[in-house]
């Protein structure tokens, strides 16, 4: 079982984020996230403390911690640049703080939360057929949440996502050891918040989905870790885990866009360059950037493609990983190329992260081992 909402003493928490890890797991949890309190003042710090923690948790640990973070009673506009850059410095699970009846929470912070990059909208309260639209539209999970006061709107919230088909998250909030429940006393809650026991089974399953792309495989109730690619992260040389080709024959090829942010990168034509969500710089000879593009294809098409383009721009294919997505890790003299590809039936997010193999390439830390 897993708990995607949790306060440690990094913001309004009284707990370590260690005893907070080592509580959930007495609880009956394999997979947690660290989410405390941010908004300009502290979010660096936050961020900072939870990576460092992270960084340093047992890889073999029975419970699988993820950085998170909860951007919380924020004006409306800066929802999204908080957002991306937590994402950008490495936060795997950012939630939105929603528009819950027992604190003054701004109008229109749901929407605002909902339309940044976020990937849970806690407590939304009474929230909107529209909103629940948009959450549906960007795959952002709604929370019915255990927290006493927020919970109160559990049942309007699940009759909303169950209308609209929209996805649903089972989170408990906890800020004090006594939050920490068990997790047959959370199924309770959903229970007694409308779902029934196949509707919760649907939401485990769809949320194991989602912690496949965040960071890990699900194997047996356990997280094994995944790689997972940015700028500054490189994969050691090693096999793709073969999968059987579902690309039906009639599948015409890929073709390249004519215009490219770098001429010897390609990109499939009919996908929509996200401008807002990238960036390049070049100086010197240096190159360094994330370019993001969003379209439709079978992911095999995209796959082949860039098997197929790559190479005539002297890239040199190192490794195929699949883990749900698909990743693909290039490299040629001086630099290295990382394509993830994140499917959503035949809806694919492409990330292509470019940089120098001196910063690319992880280096040894001087700080001791905690």
């Amino acid at each position: 079982m897993y708990n995607l909402h949790s306060h440690s003493l990094l913001s309004d928490g009284v707990l370590l984020p260690s005893e907070v890890a080592v509580r959930y797991l007495s609880a009956g949890y394999k997979v947690i996230a660290i989410t405390d309190h941010a908004d300009y003042s502290n979010i660096d710090l936050v961020i900072n403390a939870i990576l460092e923690f992270t960084n340093h948790w047992p890889k073999d640990s029975r419970i699988k911690v993820f950085p998170g973070i909860e951007l919380t009673h924020l004006p409306l506009e800066q929802f999204k640049p908080l957002a991306k850059y937590a994402r950008r410095k490495g936060i795997k699970i950012i939630i939105g703080h929603g528009e819950t009846l027992v604190e003054p929470v701004i109008k229109g912070t749901n929407r605002a939360a909902l339309e940044a990059d976020i990937d849970i909208l806690a407590h939304p309260g009474l929230i909107s057929d529209a909103e629940v639209k948009l959450a549906k539209k960007k795959g952002i999970f709604l929370e019915i949440t255990s927290r006493k006061g927020h919970r109160d709107t559990n049942p309007h919230v699940v009759e909303q996502a169950l209308k609209l088909n929209a996805r649903l998250i089972l989170n408990t909030d906890s800020h004090l050891p006594e939050d920490i429940i068990p997790v047959q006393d959370l199924l309770k809650i959903a229970s007694g918040a409308g779902l029934s026991q196949k509707e919760i089974d649907n939401i485990y399953q769809d949320v194991k989905g989602f912690l496949r792309e965040r960071g890990g495989v699900m194997k047996k109730g356990i997280l094994v870790p995944v790689f997972l690619c940015s700028c500054v992260l490189v994969l050691c040389s090693c096999a793709g885990i073969s999968k059987k080709d579902t690309v039906p024959k009639e599948e015409a090829l890929l073709e390249p866009q004519a215009a490219l942010k770098f001429n010897d990168i390609p990109a499939p034509s009919g996908f929509k360059f996200l401008p807002e969500d990238s960036y390049t710089f070049e100086s010197a000879g240096v190159r360094v950037g994330i370019l993001k593009y969003q379209g439709r294809a079978n992911v095999e098409q995209v796959v082949n493609f860039y098997k197929d383009q790559m190479p005539l721009y002297n890239w040199n294919l190192l490794n195929l990983v699949e883990y749900g997505e698909r990743l693909l890790n290039f490299e040629r003299e001086q630099e290295t190329c990382i394509v993830n590809l994140s499917p959503k039936g035949r809806n694919i997010t492409i990330t292509v992260s470019l940089g120098p193999k001196s910063v690319i390439r992880p280096k040894k830390s001087d700080k001791p081992v905690k």
